[in-house]
């Protein structure tokens, strides 16, 4: 069983800058990828950056959006000389991936959308 983490707003987000935005990350396996992204790939990066977990998206409001954000820019710009890095060893997770998830988070904070992990 697996991890994947839904951009929600009482019902999917369906929206061309979240899909765009979401292009460079494994899209979850129950959903496409305009609306979802596999959270089981990023969580252990993801909580190595920022302290939280992917596995408890649903608990975040605004300000932990912002947080994370802001530790995820702060990861990009400290590596972003080594652009072709892979921060995880189990899948191998980009500097391109980093940005993305950062966006994602970027994005859903600035339209008040939620993160719902369903697994």
């Amino acid at each position: 069983m697996g991890l994947d983490n839904l951009i929600y707003q009482r019902t999917p987000v369906k929206d061309d800058r979240l899909t765009k935005v979401l292009k460079p990350l494994t899209f979850g396996f129950m959903t496409d990828d305009s609306w979802s992204f596999r959270g089981k790939v990023y969580d252990n990066l993801f909580e190595q950056i920022t302290s939280y977990s992917l596995y408890n998206t649903s608990e975040m409001g605004i300000e932990e959006m912002d947080e994370c954000v802001q530790l995820l820019t702060d990861f990009i710009e400290e590596n972003k000389k080594v652009p072709k890095a892979k921060f995880n060893y189990q899948y191998g997770v980009t500097l391109e991936e980093v940005t993305a998830l950062r966006d994602v988070f970027k994005l859903c904070s600035k339209e008040g959308w939620l993160i719902i992990e369903w697994w």
